[in-house]
């Protein structure tokens, strides 16, 4: 149980990390792009700033997805502690009290 909920804090604390570094990213990323641009426009390109930005959109991805993965797992990690804790009082688990979708058949199948 502790290491479960040391992990669960350890996952909390790098998502409120990664959503203020997306946006100090995005900024950077908008102010070196724009120095690029306005460097090319008035005749003196420079390969070191188109590159920084360059490097700068990759890390910008990986930390999105990073994001969206990570909310992910959190919701798995919630909806499994959520049948453990109905297996553990014996109770039974409807669609009605999962927090999530519920799969209906489609027009002409059978329902399983």
């Amino acid at each position: 149980m502790i290491i479960s909920h040391l992990a669960f804090g350890f996952f909390q604390g790098i998502s409120r990390i990664i959503g203020p570094l997306i946006v100090l990213l995005t900024l950077a990323i908008t102010v070196f792009g724009a120095w690029a641009v306005r460097n090319a426009v008035i005749g003196a390109p420079s390969i070191y700033l188109v590159t920084l930005v360059g490097v700068q959109l990759i890390l910008w991805a990986t930390l999105v997805v990073g994001y969206f993965i990570l909310t992910h797992v959190f919701n798995i990690e919630a909806e499994l502690w959520r049948i453990q804790r109905a297996a553990s009082e014996h109770r039974v688990i409807t669609p009605e009290n999962r927090k999530y979708y519920v799969e209906e058949p489609l027009p002409g199948q059978a329902v399983r």
